[in-house]
């Protein structure tokens, strides 16, 4: 991974590789319940020298699920080679599970937040009291269907609106991102990182 500083590379066994594969896999299965692997799909559009992107990619495979492919530059609306009016990877793949490098998440974050505040400081207002109300309600362990479905969903649709885990890894997230991730978009965010 080179996102945050100079390339780092590690020696890993296949023991190593098969292993990881297999906790994503148990780690899956816990978070997504019943997996229905028809319904199920991982849009993968990191290097496969991002370990945890080839480690996603081949535990999907040993589930049986569907698997995507994109690349930063075609992911979103937003990308630099997807021409104006058309869709990105994202929209059209409609991911269930995606893994996002730090990066990419606070681009994701910050167009979302430069959209809330081309609206006007009436919206930003609005958007703000939904985003607290929902945050307290949030850490009580309940949820808004009323605010999610006027609000929460329009914003979901920024990773294709079916994402229900988003494993996070290769730097650290910053933790107002991950809140933000945590209960605007997607509740189980998953952050793959360490010293």
């Amino acid at each position: 991974s080179g996102s945050t500083g100079n390339p780092k590379g590690v020696t890993l066994t296949h023991e190593n590789m098969m292993e990881a594969i297999q906790n994503q896999e148990i780690y899956a299965y816990e978070m997504l319940g019943n997996i229905r692997t028809k319904d199920e799909c991982y849009l993968a559009y990191l290097p496969l020298a991002h370990i945890l992107e080839l480690n996603m990619e081949m535990m999907f495979y040993c589930i049986g699920g569907r698997v995507g492919y994109s690349s930063p530059a075609t992911l979103t609306e937003k990308s630099p080679k997807i021409g104006k009016g058309q869709k990105g990877d994202i929209s059209l793949v409609k991911p269930t599970v995606l893994v996002a490098v730090p990066l990419v998440l606070d681009r994701v974050y910050k167009g979302i937040m430069a959209n809330v505040t081309s609206k006007g400081p009436v919206f930003v207002e609005i958007f703000n009291f939904i985003y607290e109300y929902k945050k307290y309600w949030f850490r009580k362990g309940f949820d808004t269907p009323i605010f999610n479905a006027l609000v929460f969903k329009k914003l979901q649709s920024a990773l294709g609106g079916r994402i229900k885990i988003l494993f996070s890894g290769g730097a650290p997230l910053a933790n107002d991102v991950n809140e933000f991730f945590k209960i605007c978009i997607c509740p189980e965010v998953v952050i793959g990182y360490g010293s």
